[in-house]
């Protein structure tokens, strides 16, 4: 039974694609990096408000 939600069908609705096989990422050569205040406002502004008081 294939799922009812997959790959296609995320893809078609978000306007992505699959990357390629093999792909990997690594953030490790990222410098810059969210502290968690940066974080808990992201999330408040963005998902939820009353999420973190």
């Amino acid at each position: 039974m294939a799922a009812k939600y997959g790959r296609e069908h995320y893809c078609e609705r978000d306007g992505c694609r699959p990357v390629e096989p093999g792909f990997a990422y690594n953030n490790g050569a990222n410098p810059d990096f969210l502290t968690v205040d940066q974080l808990r406002e992201l999330i408040r502004q963005h998902v939820e408000p009353s999420l973190l008081g």
